[in-house]
């Protein structure tokens, strides 16, 4: 069949028509026309019958694949003003950078890149799209002369191979300008064919000379090819692009306003790239809105050399909206009233890596909503959105979500991290409103492909280069104090911090549960209880009946038949100071009447131990306990009694310097009178072997005494310790876990472990901290009034706690920065409705409320322990570091999923009856 003739004037209006085209069904009928008058072939892209690895192969996601058109453009006019502003004694690899190059040698008055949306206009119920977005980069760059159009355009490495001789090029891998193809069209089809590229370009060195041809994918034959015409690429000579400048004008024209923006003229050279109902993750409605394209462009863009424009000509009826941006660091500048400090943070990161090198780190955090005023909080819209919740977006933007960091090359994005990142590192309270640039400028090609994946993607985080540079960056984060400052203001301002379980009720609940605190300390699970026969074998202890029962914390032991008593209750009748402590029982004792001098460091806690003839359950024991009392009071950490010995834990006071010195003492408390009485059936009196020394009390069988057994000493202060390594766990240690009570630490979070001694002791050494595990959790609480939500206030003005909180929610848990119990904040509901409503229906009298209310938030802080502890464990560490949930997520539904069943479980009928009226 012979075909007519494709003139140059049939050339330059098929390209016109491609160029404005709202639609892929208008493309379709334009290429069937085509097909019908001429003699069409398509070639397969590159050549490569088999390219869709090549293409596929590319970025998983749309916006960095688009990012590489725009990027192609910035290089088009670096490369232009070089070869036509700079001499021979310019060598093409002297300028590394873009930005170098600009500031050197590019006109930016005449350097031109845009972004222009076209297309229909969005409407929710349009079926299958709400909307068709087509987006076409348009750039006055070197564009390409028509015998090297088709290998430039058409090929896929060809355009890097190019760039390799431009040092200040950022396209020179040859990847990214064809990725843009696997999200054209409806990529939900079966068969896509409805996916078009249109590209259009011209050399500056041959202006007037254009080229041009459309890509579409063809799924039956498994290729991308592109359109030749009558054996060739179609041309034409003159102008073009001006019938995109018309269509923003018609947009514009009802209310004449196109003073108010830059139309650009039609072109004698440079490239024009249009993609077709590009899917883009963000909201496809105005680009320029804070949902919508523009912000996520800027979250790869970061700080770009070059300016870009962005217009949108999708609304007719409306004025035509254009915005210019040079990314995310340029549009921030002048808006620092948003940020907490007013500035961004900027420091440096040694990664301790010969690859890695000390890179600058920025830091920009943003104030909380309800710290701004209304205008101020759209302002910070347009920076951290998070979605859209227009029916039209179809999709949320995900432009905080996705991109909390941003790991940048000459002011692109190359990697980024979400907020997930953030939260494990404990920043779950700023995670929201934190941006993190990491600089990576001048990074070696090599290590960036092993770095990351190709086109802007991600890290590869198997890496171990990434994985280096993800534990570096960690650590580096993990010491701003901008963001541990705001972290831990966040956490205290959310409710009360009105505490029913204090430090005191939280220590007493765990001395009476020993096998609590082994699985706390040692992960120590709590075993059935047995006890050995005389021939070896080991049998379940029989039922206790109603007498052994009543008396708790005893241990039973077994008589010459293997009969099961129980064991008599002594009571202590000295504590003698151990000046040298053995391991092996060698110990020596401090036996002057004098006080016992103490050395302690001026940065670490000290341990100092009697002893003594108290039984290891004396201070914990529900009958018959004493109490272990330290003045100062302030230098009270610890305290663990265990075979005879009582071991104190103590730090300084009131920060000392070397050489000051204070008394100390420690008294051993006994039961009181009363309860010596009541219970002196249960006492081994001739165990106990008490010297009489006056004011002695009767019990019937023996004279006992209630004052307590006390000891001295000299506390003397000596210069600050060398501290032992670090472990990685103890890289953070927040001031609230220091002095908490929980552990014996030094400034740092140290244990300092050696005997009480006198001024010529030898040098401290360390011991595991396994206290710290245990350490109590901070907690606020709220309360209805601060959750409840009034019906006529709208969602988006709700403070967070009324998003975060209702009746039926027990607690919400933030992340613990250092991995340790003690670094977990829970905020606790203390009008959740299962309590309430269990104190009303249950008739509870006021005497007893604040015990239930008490028992209700123990519970919730021990479950939450335990849960926390256990799914760390059950989690390997690198699925942790890699997961897109926060543990304290897991543990926290958790928790909240015992709630109906809570308070039954916690209060059992026969203390309701005692409770209750």
């Amino acid at each position: 069949m012979t075909h007519t003739d494709f003139t140059q004037t049939q050339s330059k209006n098929a390209a016109d028509r491609f160029l404005v085209a709202n639609d892929t069904d208008e493309v379709y009928e334009l290429i069937n026309e085509i097909e019908a008058k001429t003699d069409t072939e398509w070639i397969p892209l590159a050549k490569d019958e088999g390219n869709y690895s090549a293409v596929y192969g590319q970025a998983a996601s749309p916006m960095p694949c688009f990012v590489e058109i725009a990027i192609n453009s910035e290089d088009a006019i670096g490369i232009r003003f070089f070869e036509s502003s700079t001499g021979p004694e310019i060598k093409p690899d002297t300028y590394k950078t873009l930005r170098e190059a600009v500031d050197a040698f590019v006109d930016k008055n005449d350097a031109s890149v845009e972004i222009i949306a076209d297309g229909t206009i969005p409407q929710a119920k349009q079926i299958p799209n709400p909307n068709m977005l087509n987006l076409t980069v348009r750039d006055n760059g070197c564009g390409q002369p028509q015998d090297e159009f088709e290998d430039t355009f058409l090929g896929i490495h060809k355009p890097g191979l190019i760039k390799q001789q431009y040092g200040f090029t950022q396209g020179r891998f040859g990847m990214g300008s064809t990725g843009v193809l696997q999200f054209c069209g409806n990529i939900n089809d079966e068969y896509n064919d409805r996916c078009f590229k249109f590209i259009a370009s011209a050399s500056h060195r041959d202006p007037g000379k254009w080229s041009w041809s459309i890509i579409r994918d063809n799924q039956r034959l498994g290729r991308f090819e592109y359109l030749r015409i009558n054996g060739e690429i179609p041309r034409f000579t003159g102008t073009f692009g001006d019938s995109m400048r018309q269509k923003i004008i018609n947009s514009s024209s009802k209310y004449n306003r196109q003073e108010d923006i830059e139309v650009f003229e039609p072109q004698e050279f440079g490239t024009f790239v249009k993609m077709y109902d590009y899917q883009t993750n963000c909201s496809r409605s105005q680009i320029n809105s804070s949902d919508g394209f523009r912000p996520k462009l800027e979250r790869y863009l970061v700080n770009s050399p070059l300016e870009i424009t962005i217009t949108e000509a999708r609304y007719p009826t409306q004025k035509v909206v254009q915005a210019r941006t040079k990314g995310f660091l340029p549009r921030l500048a002048g808006k620092e009233n948003l940020l907490v400090g007013e500035e961004i943070d900027v420091f440096k990161c040694d990664f301790e890596s010969e690859i890695l090198g000390t890179r600058p780190i920025q830091v920009a955090l943003f104030k909380h909503t309800d710290d701004l005023e209304n205008t101020n909080k759209r302002g910070k819209d347009e920076f951290l959105k998070k979605g859209s919740r227009s029916d039209v977006a179809g999709t949320r933007t995900g432009i905080q979500t996705d991109h909390a960091v941003m790991i940048t090359i000459n002011g692109q994005t190359h990697g980024s991290l979400g907020t997930v990142f953030l939260r494990q590192c404990g920043f779950s309270k700023v995670a929201d409103d934190t941006v993190v640039i990491v600089e990576l400028d001048d990074f070696a090609n090599g290590d960036l492909i092993r770095m990351f994946r190709p086109s802007r993607d991600d890290l590869k985080e198997g890496m171990p280069i990434a994985q280096r540079f993800l534990a570096g960056l960690e650590t580096a984060l993990k010491k701003s104090d901008l963001l541990l400052e705001e972290e831990d203001r966040r956490r205290s301002r959310r409710g009360s911090s009105k505490e029913l379980v204090t430090r005191e009720s939280f220590e007493k609940f765990l001395n009476r549960h020993p096998t609590l605190v082994n699985y706390l300390d040692f992960r120590q699970k709590v075993a059935a209880p047995y006890f050995s026969s005389e021939d070896g074998t080991e049998t379940p202890l029989p039922k206790q009946d109603d007498d052994e029962a009543q008396i708790p914390e005893t241990r039973r032991t077994t008589e010459g038949d293997g009969e099961t008593v129980m064991e008599s209750l002594r009571l202590p009748t000295y504590i003698t100071p151990i000046a040298k402590y053995d391991p092996d029982g060698e110990h020596i004792y401090w036996e002057s009447p004098r006080p016992m001098p103490l050395d302690i460091p001026v940065n670490a806690g000290k341990q100092v131990r009697f002893a003594t003839d108290a039984q290891s359950n004396y201070l914990v024991r529900d009958i018959l306990s004493g109490e272990l009392k330290v003045s100062p009071s302030e230098m009270f950490r610890s305290v663990e009694l265990h075979d005879g010995i009582l071991t104190v834990t103590l730090k300084p006071y009131k920060d000392p310097d070397p050489g000051d010195s204070h008394p100390v003492t420690v008294e051993l408390t006994r039961p009181s009178t009363a309860e010596i009485r009541a219970n002196a059936a249960y006492i081994d009196f001739e165990a106990t072997e008490i010297e009489t020394d006056g004011g002695g009390v009767d019990t019937g069988s023996e004279e006992v005494f209630e004052n307590p057994l006390v000891s001295y000493l000299d506390v003397r202060y000596k210069p600050a310790v060398n501290r032992p390594p670090r472990k990685p766990w103890d890289d953070i240690v927040h001031e609230e876990d220091r002095g908490d009570g929980t552990g014996d630490e030094d400034t740092d979070g140290r244990i300092i472990d050696d005997e009480a001694s006198s001024a010529e002791a030898s040098a401290e050494t360390a011991t595991p901290d396994t206290t710290r595990k245990r350490g109590m959790p901070s907690i606020s609480y709220v309360y209805r009034a601060d959750w409840e939500v009034d019906p006529d206030v709208p969602e988006e003005d709700w403070t967070e706690t009324q998003r975060e909180f209702d009746e039926h929610t027990l607690l919400r848990i933030e992340p613990s920065i250092d991995g340790s119990v003690s670094g977990l904040h829970l905020t606790i509901n203390r009008d959740a409705a299962v309590l309430r409503s269990f104190i009303v229906e249950e008739n509870i009298r006021d005497g007893w409320k604040k015990f239930v209310e008490q028992q209700y938030e123990l519970a919730l802080v021990f479950f939450s322990i335990c849960d926390y502890l256990y799914f760390q464990e059950s989690f390997d560490d690198q699925v942790l570091a890699t997961a897109d949930f926060e543990l304290t997520d897991i543990v926290e539904t958790s928790v909240n999923g015992l709630s109906q069943a809570l308070m039954p479980m916690l209060i059992n009928d026969d203390q309701l009856t005692r409770i209750s009226e």
